[in-house]
């Protein structure tokens, strides 16, 4: 299943999609955005990360899978060290997110080419969701 037509650009950058419950507020998405941001900040495998509150990052390269303005919402753009070291860097933050943020529902990707893929089958996000 991780066979795609379309492979994940091999650049160094991330995107990391932060969605609280629906009736979170956009103070409380920039609370975890804070609340994170302390922990891109002790990464050494991250040289810089932007983040978008309450929409999705802004348009560098040519997304299909736009994100609309939402206060539950927010996006990062993490620039890893390199992209040899882009997967490490998603599997720490995946795993962060996972343990510290249990109330939002998260997803750490690289850049993605050709159509979206919302939400792949994972086993992972099967099991979390049934929760």
């Amino acid at each position: 299943m991780e066979q795609q037509f379309f492979p994940a650009a091999d650049r160094a950058e991330l995107l990391v999609s932060l969605t609280l419950p629906h009736d979170g507020s956009i103070a409380g998405t920039q609370s975890e955005v804070a609340r994170l941001e302390k922990i891109l900040l002790d990464d050494p495998g991250i040289v810089s990360h932007s983040f978008y509150v309450g929409a999705g990052a802004i348009r560098f390269y040519l997304p299909l899978d736009v994100q609309l303005e939402n206060a539950n919402f927010s996006q990062a753009v993490v620039v890893a060290k390199s992209y040899e070291v882009r997967d490490s860097v998603r599997d720490r933050l995946q795993k962060v997110l996972d343990e510290q943020f249990p109330a939002v529902l998260s997803r750490v990707e690289p850049l993605q080419l050709g159509p979206p893929v919302d939400w792949p089958f994972s086993t992972g996000l099967a099991a979390r969701t049934s929760a």
